[in-house]
């Protein structure tokens, strides 16, 4: 049985999941943060929750929460505003 991320309540400025395994229950609540001045201080809770949902869909035959087209939108997102901050435009 996969382990299942849960939502938790949250305060602004932080990420919180309960993750429930066969072998662990546990909580991760760290800070959020744009990462922009501080990298490390960006919690991987979400990718960790997407990461189990992908593989609760495969197990249970059903779509993820999120296709992959729509996680290539986000990348093409992302890489253009890279790119804009690299030229200096808006």
């Amino acid at each position: 049985m996969a382990a299942k991320a849960a939502p938790s309540p949250q305060r602004a400025g932080s990420v919180g999941m309960a993750f429930h395994g066969p072998s662990r229950d546990r909580r991760d609540t760290s800070e959020a943060s744009s990462g922009a001045s501080r990298p490390m201080d960006i919690s991987a809770a979400a990718h960790i929750a997407q990461f189990q949902d992908f593989a609760s869909a495969v197990q249970d035959n059903r779509p993820p929460a999120v296709s992959g087209e729509d996680g290539r939108l986000s990348i093409e997102l992302v890489e253009a505003i890279y790119r804009s901050a690299w030229k200096n435009a808006a």
